[in-house]
């Protein structure tokens, strides 16, 4: 239940502000739900999961990606 809720927020922000603010979010709050309490830990899984996604979809193959109202907006 608590996952689902996560999951309308992801959507939510990915709506208004994108995909990588989205997991930005996403992905600590999940790992924190799922018992992760190393700060540095999330940090540094949420940092080379944004980066491998980074360099994959919008570097290798050239996806865009939901960038939400403000990335239209700004970009």
């Amino acid at each position: 239940v608590k996952i689902s809720g996560v999951m309308i927020l992801f959507g939510a922000i990915i709506y208004l502000a994108g995909i990588y603010i989205g997991m930005l979010v996403m992905l600590p709050l999940c790992m924190f739900l799922h018992g992760e309490r190393n700060g540095k830990m999330m940090a540094g899984i949420t940092a080379f999961i944004l980066l491998f996604i980074f360099l994959v979809f919008d570097i290798g193959l050239k996806v865009p990606l939901p960038m939400g109202l403000l990335g239209n907006y700004i970009g």
